[in-house]
């Protein structure tokens, strides 16, 4: 069963038990008055029969005594003998005596200026509409025969009962019901309505609050599948805001996850890529180093016979040059392998320079002048750093505008190349094997001097500002 239903029932019990209690004390109420006017008539009968008893014959005062001698040990009754032409003489119990007058209308009710001579102005004349309905009464009723009636006046009841004793003469005798002061209902059930009223109060308010909490909890999910770290809105009711910061912090925690996860997964990539980029460097060194190794064996015999001076130049060129790849392959073959290096302290102004002239010619051809900045001494291992400073420079060249410049600016143990090219496409990855711009590049060179940085202790990185591209390489600590 739902929460929200068990709300629903409680509220319906609630009403159903004000309801009840509102009838049952209505009918209580309802009994009580019926009690109270037999109650009333029942004593009006009694005394009815003790004047009737006590005779009803003598003057108007001795009737009037004899009436008060007979109705002195009842409570709250008054009453007297009355003749059919609407004369009548009233006693009342001793008890209106003792505590100043019976219960009934207030005193200002005026007094009848024609009652009969023989009317005592002593004691409380009735209401004038009780008194019509007694002189009515005493004129119908019959020696023998007892009436009955009930006269409302201001709220209070009158029960008045009038018996025939002889012809044209009766006793009659009255009480009167008070009024019940407050509107009817005690203030006990005003107290439980108000206590149930508010329970139902509280039982729809919970409803509204849960149900506009559980379709916030409903969007913050929806929110959430599309974005872990998206702004939810907290509900009102407490223990719902307890499970939305529960909700909002599990997705947090889902969110790092899967960022972590990614992380994960591209490293892996990058570890697979990087792990079959290593055999396939070592084919390629492999399968290079064989014939360079063929070529340097021709090129030494044809040196060592007799040949033209100019045929030796050539040959000691191209013995350079075969001397420069075959580094080349052992330095792919150190970046698989990851061998040791050698280092040795260098000034590397002059190393940039005699980079900067082996480029010239592709700068002139490019128009693009070649700047270099600043110098340094420092312990490095000078292959790797003349391969990573022509990748960069290189680079800078094919991307530099013509009449712009490519600056080397060296500072300590870093080398920074700057050009005014566009940069790096925005999404490209950098760093990563086989990824290039270039429509004739392979897209190693950066991720080899990369890898040749790190495998000596420093690092490569990339800026872009002011226009400007930088690449500058960090050598290792010395």
């Amino acid at each position: 069963m739902s929460l929200r239903l068990r709300l629903l029932i409680v509220a319906s019990l609630a009403i159903v038990a004000l309801a009840t209690a509102i009838l049952t004390v209505l009918q209580l109420a309802r009994d009580r008055d019926s009690l109270t006017f037999g109650q009333a008539r029942d004593s009006d009968h009694v005394a009815l029969a003790a004047l009737a008893a006590a005779g009803a014959t003598g003057s108007p005062d001795e009737l009037r005594v004899r009436a008060e001698s007979v109705l002195a040990p009842m409570l709250d009754t008054r009453g007297g003998y009355c003749w059919s032409d609407g004369a009548f003489v009233q006693a009342e119990a001793s008890m209106f005596h003792d505590h100043g007058g019976p219960p009934g209308p207030p005193d200002d009710h005026p007094f009848d200026d024609h009652s009969p001579p023989d009317f005592d102005h002593h004691h409380v004349p009735p209401p004038p509409q009780v008194r019509s309905a007694l002189e009515a009464a005493c004129r119908d009723v019959v020696a023998g025969a007892t009436l009955d009636r009930e006269i409302g006046d201001r709220g209070d009841t009158a029960v008045l009962a009038v018996r025939g004793i002889v012809p044209g003469v009766a006793a009659f005798a009255m009480r009167i019901v008070p009024r019940r002061h407050g509107g009817g209902l005690p203030p006990a059930l005003g107290i439980i309505a108000l206590a149930t009223l508010l329970v139902i109060g509280l039982n729809v308010h919970a409803l509204v609050q849960l149900r506009r909490g559980a379709a916030q909890l409903a969007d913050a999910l929806v929110k959430l599948e599309a974005d872990p770290r998206a702004v939810i809105e907290r509900p009102a009711t407490p223990e719902l805001a307890e499970i939305a910061d529960g909700v909002r912090a599990l997705a947090g925690r889902l969110a790092d996850a899967r960022a972590h996860e990614r992380e994960l997964e591209h490293e892996r990539a990058h570890a697979r890529r990087m792990s079959s980029l290593g055999h396939l460097v070592a084919g390629i060194a492999h399968e290079v180093r064989n014939p360079l190794t063929g070529i340097k064996l021709l090129l030494d015999g044809i040196k060592r016979r007799e040949a033209e001076a100019k045929t030796k130049g050539d040959v000691d060129t191209a013995l350079r040059e075969v001397a420069r790849l075959d580094k080349l392959v052992a330095a792919c073959l150190g970046v698989a392998r990851d061998t040791g290096v050698e280092r040795s302290e260098l000034e590397l102004g002059n190393l940039a320079d005699e980079r900067l002239v082996s480029l010239g010619a592709y700068a002139a051809q490019k128009r693009v002048e070649l700047v270099r900045r600043g110098t340094s001494t420092w312990l490095v291992d000078r292959d790797a750093v003349v391969r990573i400073i022509d990748n960069l420079v290189r680079n800078a060249i094919e991307a530099s505008p013509e009449g712009s410049a490519v600056e080397v600016a060296i500072d300590g143990a870093t080398i920074d190349v700057s050009d005014r090219g566009p940069g790096v496409p925005d999404g490209q990855v950098l760093f990563e094997p086989f990824v290039t711009s270039k429509p004739d590049g392979t897209g190693l060179g950066l991720w080899m001097s990369l890898a040749l940085a790190e495998a000596r202790g420093g690092t490569l990185r990339y800026r872009r500002g002011d226009g400007m591209t930088h690449f500058t390489l960090e050598l290792e600590p010395a």
